[in-house]
């Protein structure tokens, strides 16, 4: 067994043994807590490396700025109602993302792209926020959308998780060879006869839907780190493509398996504890790999 391999496999079982441990002491409540955290986790962690092999550093520097504007106009829009609220935020947020694409596109640099839509969405989810909090009494809600909480679940939110996290480890796993190749080198692929912009277009339409399905549970502060983190230890701990997947998908499920159980037993913030732990490994992983 190689070092990777055995990585996996303890990372897995430490996962499954805190999972267990959360369910015998809390009870069926955990199932959905569970659903909802791991289901963020599990997308998250499947788009990361892709965003890494993409080299779309601006685009997921700017992605929570824009899906907490999404999700706050939304919810002014909606009055609060959590059906209307999620489908105009999709909406809203793929909007701004695929606009974001076409100036790309169009020659505009990655840097000024970045600036205005940062600019501009982080101005208005000011506005938006204030005027949820202070005109509509929504204090709760601007509170998760901003650091997240994987426990105010409701058994339709851990559906949702679970749906989403299912359809989009199926669409990544169908299109991961051409998304990873198209990333790395897009002149080969379109010499190949692949369709690059299809490809582009599926990428960034799952950054917006993972983004918007998930900042009430991870908040719009720890997106920043799980569009990114995941896939960088990945990158770093695999010696191939094929084992880039796993390796993302085991280390954030640890981290947020081990995050949910501290922060039950201590009370503090487990989305809080994942950004701290996915760094901790990040910094683990970057030393190994450095003393070979």
């Amino acid at each position: 067994m190689n070092a990777r391999t055995a990585m996996l496999v303890a990372a897995i079982s430490i996962t499954a043994l805190f999972t267990a441990w959360i369910i015998y002491s809390v009870g069926k409540t955990s199932l959905l807590w569970i659903a909802n955290l791991y289901g963020a986790a599990v997308s998250l962690a499947l788009i990361s490396p892709i965003s890494i092999a993409r080299r779309t550093a601006y685009l997921n520097a700017a992605i929570p700025h824009m899906t907490l504007f999404s999700a706050s106009a939304a919810a002014l829009l909606t009055g609060g109602a959590p059906s209307k609220t999620i489908l105009v935020a999709a909406v809203l947020n793929l909007l701004l993302v695929f606009t974001y694409q076409r100036a790309i596109a169009k020659g505009v640099s990655e840097e000024i792209a970045t600036s205005l839509i940062v600019g501009l969405t982080t101005s208005l989810s000011v506005l938006a926020l204030y005027f949820l909090y202070k005109k509509t009494g929504y204090s709760g809600l601007v509170a998760t959308l901003l650091v997240g909480d994987p426990l105010l679940v409701s058994t339709r939110n851990a559906v949702i998780s679970v749906t989403a996290a299912s359809a989009i480890a199926i669409t990544v796993l169908l299109t991961w060879k051409e998304q990873i190749i198209v990333g790395i080198d897009r002149d080969y692929a379109t010499a190949r006869g692949m369709r690059t912009s299809f490809y582009d277009y599926v990428y960034y339409a799952l950054l917006g839907l993972t983004s918007i399905i998930y900042i009430r549970a991870v908040g719009y502060i720890l997106l920043h780190v799980l569009v990114l983190m995941p896939g960088s230890i990945a990158m770093l701990a695999s010696t191939s493509l094929s084992g880039v997947l796993p390796v993302s998908l085991a280390l954030t499920l640890l981290s947020s398996s081990m995050s949910l159980l501290i922060g039950l037993y201590v009370d503090v913030s487990p989305v809080g504890l994942i950004g701290i732990l996915m760094l901790f490994l990040y910094v683990l992983t970057n030393l190994m790999v450095r003393t070979k």
